[in-house]
């Protein structure tokens, strides 16, 4: 590989690079930081756990998607009082399920410990509450009816 097509990846990847510091930056900024510390460190822990042994993979599996799960489904629920509508990629909800996808992959490929039936099934817990917390995401409150004026 030349030095221009260097170049030209180093661009290609700026732009993603760039979203997901956007969108942690904006978590960073309100008082969901927790909530994402919490989901991210938690899940990297029990990666680091089932690579090393201290924990099963099984164990790593339940954890990561637990986790992946209650964070989509919260920030789903704390976003049902916003207005401000975000594309899919520029969500934390979307980086996150994706690295605990990725997680979820490397300690099963690493320690063959995980059947298929068991990683698809979290694959489909996590899927389910990204989506539950989108639609929570997506709907606005109902505002009081309006009073009709009687005549």
């Amino acid at each position: 590989m030349g030095f221009l097509e260097k170049f030209k990846l180093l661009f290609k990847v700026q732009k993603p690079i760039g979203e997901i510091a956007k969108a942690v930056s904006d978590v960073k900024k309100t008082k969901k930081w927790l909530q994402f510390s919490v989901t991210v460190l938690g899940s990297l822990a029990a990666t680091a756990g089932a690579l090393t042994g201290v924990i099963s993979p099984v164990a790593q599996l339940v954890a990561v998607t637990v986790l992946q799960a209650a964070y989509n489904i919260l920030r789903g629920a704390d976003k049902a009082e916003d207005s401000d509508v975000k594309g899919t990629l520029r969500t934390t909800e979307f980086w996150t399920t994706g690295l605990a996808e990725i997680q979820k992959g490397l300690v099963a490929v690493q320690t063959g410990g995980v059947n298929a039936e068991w990683l698809a099934s979290a694959t489909l817990i996590v899927g389910y509450a990204l989506s539950f917390g989108q639609n929570l995401s997506s709907r606005t409150l109902p505002s009081a009816p309006a009073e009709t004026e009687k005549k």
